[in-house]
């Protein structure tokens, strides 16, 4: 008898959890968002490695924009810092490492989101574009990068 009651909650176990992870497996979506700024001259630099910056509140967006937009010995202004409502977005942003020529791009081309968790991101998927092998390109330092903003 002690057997057969701890067969049955030992079944019991598996099939809760088994419906938890299922309930759990749909909560990741597609979700749509919106492009901030593309480019290839971020001034960024905590790293010279690729990065992924999630932000969630105006006082992250301004601290990331003056690195971001900080271009000392460039003869035009800085841009302005984007709007952000961070009461309904929050911003995600892509870098690429360093790279000692021109013809580079990057590109978020889709994000996942976790739904358990605050819509945050998931998987996000990019596209890098690099010049071919024997193609021109200009001899300076570009760092590109993708800001796109998600709703919460």
């Amino acid at each position: 008898m002690h057997i057969v009651n701890r067969f049955y909650l030992i079944l019991a176990i598996i099939i809760s959890t088994f419906f938890i992870s299922l309930a759990n497996a749909n909560k990741q979506r597609l979700t749509d968002f919106e492009t901030i700024s593309k480019g290839i001259d971020s001034q960024y630099n905590d790293t010279e490695n690729s990065q992924l910056i999630e932000i969630y509140n105006h006082e992250e967006w301004v601290i990331f924009w003056k690195k971001h937009a900080n271009r000392p010995n460039y003869p035009f202004p800085a841009p302005p810092l984007p709007e952000v409502d961070f009461r309904n977005f929050y911003v995600l942003v892509v870098l690429d490492q360093a790279r000692g020529s021109g013809g580079y791009d990057l590109e978020i081309t889709k994000v996942i989101v976790d739904s358990l968790n605050e819509n945050k991101p998931f998987h996000i998927v990019t596209a890098l574009g690099q010049p071919g092998r024997y193609t021109a390109t200009t001899a300076e330092i570009n760092r590109p990068y993708h800001i796109i903003k998600i709703r919460r």
